[in-house]
């Protein structure tokens, strides 16, 4: 089999979507519990630390191979966000740590928006990134009236 990375990205980007979908379903049935993973909104704030904190990562990783403006901006937006979410879950109630996690993923999508438009990422990317980061803002929404 051969190794298609153009593809494996967007095939794990939409993994990555189904936590989302499935509690989703689980907030509106009125399911706050599950077995095994106990409390959905604690299971899904994690969840959410762990999606923001990979995503802020990645850029860290990109600002490695550049030599312009954003070889210093990257690591410093990566870092404040991985902080921002992980004090938000620490200090803030279910929804409104929702909502840091929202801000959270709409910096992240600005600022690879900036990336594309100078040719860091690709338009591919991009648009996967923007459809998986508008179904999570979809879900997040459902979440939040249910819980």
């Amino acid at each position: 089999m051969k190794f298609n990375k153009k593809t494996l990205y967007f095939y794990l980007f939409y993994a990555g979507l189904t936590p989302y979908f499935i509690t989703s379903f689980l907030f509106v049935i009125d399911l706050n519990s599950f077995p095994i993973l106990g409390s959905l909104e604690k299971a899904l704030s994690i969840y959410n630390i762990i999606i923001l904190s990979f995503l802020a990562g990645s850029h860290w990783g990109k600002h490695l191979n550049l030599e312009n403006q954003w070889s210093f901006y990257l690591p410093l937006t990566s870092t404040g966000i991985a902080l921002f979410i992980g004090f938000s879950y620490l200090l803030l109630p279910f929804r409104l740590f929702l909502l840091t996690f929202f801000i959270g993923l709409t910096l992240l999508l600005w600022i690879d928006k900036k990336l594309l438009k100078e040719d860091i990422i690709t338009q591919n990317y991009f648009k996967t990134r923007f459809i998986a980061t508008a179904l999570t803002f979809i879900n997040l929404v459902i979440i939040a009236f249910f819980s």
